[in-house]
């Protein structure tokens, strides 16, 4: 569980990949040495002043704990609390000398609290700086939903406790039960303010949480509450229940203030962020990701809007991308490089055709030299077992999709080998390339959070554009193809074409699409597509919505009023001046192009031109161009 003091200042300057280190050492331990009970990772203020705060970290578990001489031990170098724990858990104690170390270059100290058999606290202090603009976690409710009451069902106090510090901080007024006989007799009670909403555990002895909401369904003359459901599991081991049963919202715990804002605005259909104005959370990177500019990494994607996408991300902050198209390149380009250090990385997608993830790691895990190489994974299925399965395939790490720059970046910090040779390319910060395109207008999409689709390929507001029209026209005819490979019961090639439409969307920021077409592959996955007809309407209903948009204030409001109009005879002489860049293959075909205003009677015409140039498909343009030329005449 996650414990954050809500007096910690929202913009904090420090070093957030030693943190991360520390963290993640003392979880680690903490997971190892606890069979049963809890693990709660705490953050309080310590002292805090105008520009400046010290900030104590906590790590408590139930586990097998320390004696005083075990304690004394367990901060030095290579000395391990007994000899017996070595050999069961394993470990040198060496990672905890270097936790001391890291919080004492941070100005602050690292100790412990234990005793034997009943659990240890793990400690570190911190200094960090406060950024002068720091804006506070602004939870902004609605006014029909201040002051509303909330019911917390759950067998854990500190869960109880935690939950209840997050409800009141959103300003509602929570009552807590600790099993489900209990909340159904509470949500019983006929009063006049009924709750509005319940965040409900789903293991709970003697009644869990699905039984005790089915039971709520039928209980007879009271205002329906709003359900969320809060599991440490996973959502596909309840999803199908849960969504006959009708329970609104899932959250994977831990739970964070953020996820369950986000979940109660979503539930009751408001804005699903929390404002936070003036961040770019990705800057903290920055730093790290200097000393790696210039390495190389191979990016293995089959579709090719997902390509573009982190690609821009990447090489906008100093990397090399080399792409290839399914994991069989992936292996050959590999394989063909003769070089174990030539890529410093490999992001590898999981389902692609020819040769999936998987295979493809297994695939080049075979060649020893090649086995030092990072293999990360790059899924839309966060589910629990996936990262498992990555590892057992030979694999570092997993990172999901929709792509989130500082997960990616994190990644890439983690696991890229500093060299030598690195740290000398020129690194294109995102906010030297917001001020490079601040006069370029992005388009309302119905449907489309276009600055979170921005923000995914590092600002660059002029490629967004362009893979926005990519969208429209590899989608226009989605439902035909899905149709066509479900009736001919070919299911890996329907779960690929739905798994994909919903990645792009994600990539993009078409939110409502991801998320229903999200709920259409786990049923064509889980269900074999039982509630196909519903879920593929909803799915078409927000694909169309976007698709139109993008027609409307794309290709038509970008592209035609932008063009100068020319006469007839300055068309022509520009149709030829594009003509000879298109037979040299000149990269420039694609500025002139835009030069050119739509000739009246060719316009069908003119958008097929629009579509091979920007796939760089010459040879057709030419053949576009040439009959343009002829007809015009």
């Amino acid at each position: 569980m996650f414990d954050l003091d809500p007096a910690i200042p929202f913009n904090l300057m420090g070093d957030p990949l030693r943190v991360s280190q520390i963290l993640t050492n003392y979880c680690s331990n903490a997971v190892k040495f606890t069979d049963k009970g809890e693990i709660v990772v705490s953050i309080k203020v310590d002292e805090k002043n105008n520009d400046k705060v010290k900030l104590i970290f906590e790590v408590r578990d139930t586990g097998i704990g320390l004696t005083e001489d075990e304690k004394d031990k367990l901060f030095n170098a290579f000395t391990q609390a007994e000899t017996s724990t070595t050999r069961k858990y394993g470990g040198t104690g060496l990672g905890l000398t270097i936790c001391k170390k890291l919080s004492l270059l941070m100005g602050g100290d690292a100790w412990l609290e234990s005793e034997k058999g009943k659990g240890s606290s793990f400690f570190f202090t911190a200094d960090f700086g406060i950024k002068t603009e720091d804006e506070k976690r602004d939870f902004k409710l609605g006014g029909d939903l201040n002051g509303m009451k909330v019911l917390i069902v759950d067998d854990n106090k500190t869960s109880c406790q935690i939950l209840r510090e997050a409800t009141e901080t959103f300003s509602f007024k929570t009552t807590i039960v600790n099993s489900g006989s209990e909340a159904i007799k509470e949500i019983s009670k006929t009063t006049d303010e009924p709750y509005k909403l319940v965040l409900m555990d789903w293991k709970m002895p003697i009644m869990d949480g699905l039984e005790t909401t089915r039971t709520i369904k039928q209980i007879e003359n009271i205002r329906m509450p709003k359900i969320i459901m809060l599991t440490a599991f996973g959502r596909e081991e309840v999803a199908k229940k849960a969504r006959e049963i009708g329970i609104n919202e899932f959250l994977v715990k831990p739970i964070t203030y953020s996820s369950l804002f986000n979940a109660i605005m979503n539930v009751f259909g408001k804005e699903m962020k929390f404002k936070r104005d003036k961040i770019d959370n990705d800057n903290i990177y920055e730093k790290e990701l200097l000393k790696l500019s210039g390495a190389r990494i191979l990016l293995t994607e089959d579709n090719e809007i997902n390509q573009q996408v982190a690609k821009e991300l990447l090489t906008g902050v100093g990397f090399k991308v080399e792409i290839a198209n399914n994991g069989r390149e992936a292996v050959g380009m590999i394989v063909e490089s003769k070089d174990s250090t030539h890529y410093d990385m490999v992001l590898m997608d999981i389902q692609m055709p020819v040769l999936d993830g998987y295979a493809a790691t297994k695939e080049i895990r075979k060649y020893k030299e090649f086995d030092n190489i990072p293999i990360v994974a790059m899924t839309a299925d966060a589910m629990v077992g996936v990262k498992e399965k990555c590892i057992t395939a030979g694999m570092q790490d997993y990172i999901t999709k929709p792509i989130n720059p500082s997960q990616i970046f994190k990644a890439l910090i983690q696991w890229i080998k500093p060299r030598k040779d690195l740290g000398k390319e020129e690194n294109n910060s995102i906010t030297d390339n917001e001020k490079y395109q601040a006069g370029i207008a992005l388009p309302e999409i119905d449907g489309v959070d276009t600055t979170e689709g921005i923000k995914r390929i590092g600002g660059n507001k002029k490629l967004y554009i362009k893979l926005l029209r990519k969208f429209y026209n590899t989608n226009l005819n989605f439902e035909i193809e899905i149709r066509g490979s479900v009736e001919k019961n070919e299911t890996e090639l329907s779960l690929r074409l739905i798994h994909t439409l919903k990645g792009v969307a994600g990539n993009l920021g078409a939110k409502e699409l991801y998320l229903s077409a999200k709920e259409l592959e786990t049923d064509l996955k889980d269900n074999s597509g039982e509630n196909f007809e519903n879920l593929l309407s909803a799915t078409m209903n927000s694909l169309n919505k976007i698709l139109e948009a993008i027609n409307s204030n794309v290709l038509n409001e970008i592209d035609k009023p932008s063009r100068i109009q020319l006469t007839k005879a300055g068309l022509i002489m520009k149709l030829k001046e594009l003509l000879k860049l298109l037979k040299e293959y000149d990269s420039e075909a694609g500025k002139k192009f835009k030069e050119i205003s739509y000739l009246p009677g060719f316009e069908s015409q003119f958008e097929d031109l629009a579509k091979s140039i920007d796939e760089y498909d010459f040879d057709s343009s030419i053949q576009i161009v040439s009959k343009i030329i002829k007809e015009s005449k």
